[in-house]
Parts: C-alpha cells; structure tokens; sequence
C-alpha cells in the first residue's frame, strides 16, 4: 500500500512539475490577453468546459508532449449547440482510441475538465478538445490554456469536424 501512495506522489508530483503556468511577467502572446475573471463555464450533463477565445486558441495547439494536427488558417467560437455532438459522441471515440497505458479511461471522462477552441483548417471548421483532470485552484484553467509537459495519458487532446460530425484526431501526452 505504501509502494502505491508513493508512486502517487511521484505522479502528481510529476503533474505539477511539468505543468507550463505564466509568470506574472512573463506574455505568452505577443499582445497580454485579459480576460475577465467569470469566463463563463459549461456546465451539460456532469461535464465541465470554457470555450477558448479566439485570443487563446492558437496556444491549444502548441502542445509540448503530444502532436496537434498543425496550425490553423483562423479561429472560431463555438457555441454550445456545436459541442453537444462532440460530447454525445466523445467517450464512444475515446473508448476505441484508448491509450495504452491507460485503457480505461474513457470511464473517467465526465471528471475532466475541457477547452474548446474552433479552429478553420482548409476551408473546414473543426473544434480541438484539451482535455485534463483537474488539478485543483492552483491551475487557471478558466482564464488561460492549459499545457503539460508529459504528465502522461491523463493529458490528451481530440479533434472533431464540425462537417462531417467525426472526430479526426487524437493524441495523448508522454507518460513521466
């Protein structure tokens, strides 16, 4: 039991430590990004999620521990009637396309949290999922975009068109 809680430890310890939070004097963008304090929240079903502005959703697509499907030609906000067939069809997805670590993690879904951010990419819109356990009050995942360095499976992102209402992308971060 002990071995256990340390591996814990370590885990979370690992979390944090590669966890990428701005300073108070560090930009992240070329122009500083002030949001306001309430960024509105979803709330449907038992799921929790912001949508990014336009502002902020290049900074989904940097990742440092998992690959992206590239840059975006623009950026877009969707709107909760865009997200209900992603979420409907989110867990089916991430079901078949466990990681391997893993496996089972499709069954904790509903406990991550999540980051919408609309991208164009070809002349297609499309929305790209961050998605992140949460990780307490220290992590601003409501104001800024949230980028782990490993951190492992827990850490992952989706892609779902919005055309065709298929997901076309998925990608874990490293594992510790």
């Amino acid at each position: 039991m002990n071995r256990l809680v340390i591996i814990f430890l370590f885990f979370l310890f690992g979390v944090f430590a590669c966890a990428k939070f701005p300073s108070r004097t560090e930009s992240r963008s070329p122009k500083p990004v002030v949001l306001s304090e309430s960024l509105e929240i979803l709330k449907f079903n038992n799921i929790e999620g912001i949508v990014l502005p336009v502002s902020l959703a290049r900074e989904v697509l940097i990742q440092c521990s998992r690959p992206t499907l590239g840059k975006a030609e623009a950026f877009w906000e969707p709107s909760v009637s865009d997200l209900i067939p992603l979420e409907e069809k989110l867990v089916s997805f991430v079901k078949k396309n466990a990681s391997q670590v893993s496996p089972n993690q499709w069954e904790q879904l509903e406990k991550y949290k999540r980051q919408y951010a609309g991208i164009i990419r070809n002349g297609k819109k499309s929305i790209y999922v961050n998605l992140f356990p949460y990780m307490g009050e220290r992590v601003e995942w409501r104001r800024q975009t949230v980028i782990v360095c490993d951190g492992g499976p827990s850490f992952f992102g989706v892609e779902y068109d919005i055309e065709s209402k298929l997901f076309t992308h998925i990608a874990y971060n490293g594992v510790i």
